[in-house]
């Protein structure tokens, strides 16, 4: 609720500039698929129809309270030429700038007015407090990404042939994995396994060498 209030906000506060979905998502924090969705959801509306619905309703209340230059009006809510505007406030409304400057009422108009969510009540923490637990695990995992950081740019390079899937984002998953392991235990993987090979014990020397097709490889490349 509070990301369709931002997207809200930003519309009101941008009715006389130009903008696209995107720059509406980048405020709201979300993609613009998401958007998309939920405003179209909450709203009944998608974002740039209520954008426009929003424009024009501000010009018809300008143009009701006798505005002389339907140019300067068209200008105020973004539209470029007395003709685009035109034309788009008839689709909109079924009548005319000059019919609505003429009769001085909105009475006949579907007007569009401006949304405000509802405040969210602001949530209640609790007092902080002290906790006694059992021993814990820090595992680094800057070895990781920057090995797999390494080899993605050697692959685009063309150093390494086939295929080459990267294990950044996973790698607490091997942390914890091993963490779990008792002496005895072993591991088979499939693909994106740098990431176990190194946590195994494995040299990053030696397998890059043997991603890169070495003789140092563990496999002899």
């Amino acid at each position: 609720m509070q990301a369709i209030g931002r997207a809200l906000w930003y519309i009101e506060s941008h009715l006389g500039e130009p903008f696209v979905l995107a720059d509406v998502a980048r405020v709201s924090g979300m993609s613009r698929f998401h958007l998309a969705r939920m405003f179209a959801g909450l709203v009944g509306q998608p974002v740039l129809a209520f954008a426009r619905a929003r424009r024009l309703s501000e010009a018809a209340r300008l143009l009701a309270d006798g505005a002389p230059d339907i140019l300067q009006v068209a200008l105020a809510v973004g539209y470029s030429s007395h003709e685009a505007f035109t034309r788009a406030f008839r689709e909109h409304f079924g009548t005319t700038p000059e019919d609505v400057r003429a009769a001085q009422s909105l009475a006949t108009l579907a007007i569009t007015e401006p949304l405000r969510m509802p405040d969210q009540p602001a949530s209640t923490l609790a007092p902080d407090r002290f906790v006694s637990a059992g021993p814990m695990l820090f595992a680094g995992l800057r070895r990781y990404f920057r090995f797999e950081e390494r080899a993605g740019q050697l692959y685009g390079m063309g150093l390494i042939g086939g295929f080459c899937h990267l294990y950044i984002g996973q790698e607490a998953v091997v942390v914890g994995m091993q963490a779990a392991l008792n002496e005895g235990d072993q591991v088979i993987t499939a693909y994106r396994d740098h990431g176990h090979m190194l946590a195994a014990g494995m040299t990053a020397n030696g397998v890059m060498a043997e991603l890169t097709g070495r003789s140092g490889g563990y496999s002899k490349g």
